[in-house]
C-alpha cells in the first residue's frame, strides 16, 4: 500500500528515476528471469502483474518476494550480487474514498488488508469499512466519528458515507440525514472546483478509488464492484445462461405454489 518512487544509482552516485515497470524489467534482466515468470512465481497472472507495475501499485511484501524470487536483497531497494543497488523510496500514502473497497484482496483476507494500510487515518476508515461488511454497524460508527469534521475531503466523505450506511442499518434516520447532507456538500464543491477549471488531478483526490476502476473503466480485476450484505448469500457463480435458466424456473415454481400471483 506504499507509493513508490524508483531510482537507480549510477556509478558517480548519482540516481536516476525510473518507473516501477522499468526497474523490474531492468532487474529481471540482469537476474536472467522474464516478468511473465516472475509473476508466476508470485502466483499472479502475468496481466495483473503487469498492470501493477504499470500502476505502481506493489505492496511491500510483494517487493520482499519478488527480491527472493530474483536472488537479490531488498532493504528499500534491490542489492544485485555485485553490490549494485536500485532502490525505492517511500512517500505518504496517496488517499482514497473508501480505501478498503478500492483495494484487491483474496477473500477472507480484508482483516489483513486493512492492516497492511500504512496510514494511521487511512486505517481507521479502513476499519470502519470492515466492520460494517461485518455487520458490526455501531463500531463502524464509532471507528470513523471523528473524521466526520476533518479538514481532508477524502477522510470526511468516506466517514460520512460509512456513517450514512451504518445510521441506516441502526435505524437511526436523523444520525444518516446528517452524515447524507454533509456528503452533499462535499460533492457540491466538486462541482464548483470543476466549474471553477480545477486540474483533473484536483477532482481526483475527491472520486480517487478503485470503485471508478471498475464502474468507468471496466477493470473488474483491479477495481472494486459494489455489493450488499446479500453478497453472503451468494453460494455458487453459475454461467449467465444457467442464472436465468434457474431464475425463470424458481419463478414458475413460485407462481405456481400461490395461485394468487397467476394470471387470471
Amino acid at each position: 500500500m506504499v507509493t513508490k518512487q524508483l531510482t537507480k544509482e549510477t556509478g558517480t552516485g548519482g540516481k536516476i528515476r525510473v518507473t516501477t515497470e522499468e526497474l523490474v524489467k531492468q532487474i529481471c534482466k540482469e537476474q536472467g528471469i522474464s516478468v511473465a515468470k516472475l509473476a508466476a512465481a508470485l502466483g499472479q497472472s502475468r496481466q495483473n502483474f503487469y498492470k501493477k507495475l504499470q500502476r505502481d501499485t506493489l505492496t511491500a511484501q510483494e517487493w520482499q518476494e519478488a527480491a527472493k524470487v530474483l536472488g537479490v536483497e531488498f532493504d528499500q531497494g534491490f542489492v544485485l550480487p555485485d553490490g549494485t543497488r536500485m532502490g525505492v523510496s517511500e512517500k505518504r500514502e496517496k488517499r482514497t474514498v473508501l480505501p478498503l473497497m478500492g483495494s484487491t484482496f483474496l477473500p477472507g483476507k480484508a482483516e489483513e488488508t486493512v492492516k497492511q494500510f500504512e496510514d494511521p487515518k487511512l486505517q481507521e476508515i479502513a476499519w470502519g469499512e470492515l466492520y460494517f461488511f461485518r455487520a458490526q454497524a455501531e463500531s463502524c460508527i464509532q471507528s470513523v466519528e471523528k473524521y466526520q469534521t476533518s479538514e481532508d475531503p477524502i477522510l470526511r466523505l468516506s466517514a460520512d458515507m460509512l456513517s450514512t450506511f451504518a445510521n441506516f442499518t441502526l435505524g437511526n434516520g436523523k444520525e444518516a440525514q446528517m452524515a447524507r447532507k454533509d456528503v452533499a456538500q462535499i460533492l457540491r464543491k466538486y462541482l464548483e472546483k470543476e466549474e471553477a477549471g480545477a486540474s483533473f488531478e484536483e477532482l481526483e483526490l475527491l472520486t480517487l478509488g478503485g470503485l471508478r476502476k471498475a464502474v468507468v473503466d471496466g477493470d473488474v480485476k483491479t477495481g472494486s464492484v459494489m455489493s450488499g450484505q446479500i453478497a453472503g448469500m451468494v453460494k455458487d457463480i453459475p454461467t449467465c445462461k444457467d442464472l436465468m435458466a434457474r431464475l425463470m424456473a424458481e419463478t414458475k415454481e413460485t407462481v405456481r405454489k400461490n395461485s394468487f400471483l397467476a394470471e387470471e
